[in-house]
Formats: structure tokens, sequence, C-alpha cells
């Protein structure tokens, strides 16, 4: 399950995805697709780990756990 300790992250620290897409700038479909490994977006992990995402969900520009 792509994405699921992403997902838990954002839940414990009250982040819903369009406030992520809307941060970043970006689509909410981009966010979802990104989450769910369909799409690879460094700059998206490197916004997320900057917001306190631990990096090691990710490898290579994608999400890895």
């Amino acid at each position: 399950m792509n994405g699921l300790k992403v997902r838990i992250w954002m839940m414990t620290k009250s982040i819903k995805s369009r406030e992520i897409a809307n941060a970043y700038g970006c689509s909410d479909s981009f966010v979802s697709k990104f989450l769910n490994g369909e799409k690879p977006s460094r700059g998206l992990v490197d916004y997320l780990v900057r917001e306190g995402c631990p990096e090691a969900y990710f490898k290579n520009g994608k999400v890895s756990v």
C-alpha cells in the first residue's frame, strides 16, 4: 500500500491532500496519484520533507512505503 505511512503522517498532523496541493501548487489529483505511487515528484518529496514528513518514506522522488 503505497503512501499509507505518508497518509498516516498527514492524519496525525491534520493535513489534507488539498492543503498540500494548494501549498505546493498542483492539483488534488496529482497529490493523490503521487501518494498512490503512480506519479513521481522530487519537488513534492522535498516539500513534504520540509514540512516534517520522514524522508525514509520516499525513494527516487516516489513514495516507497
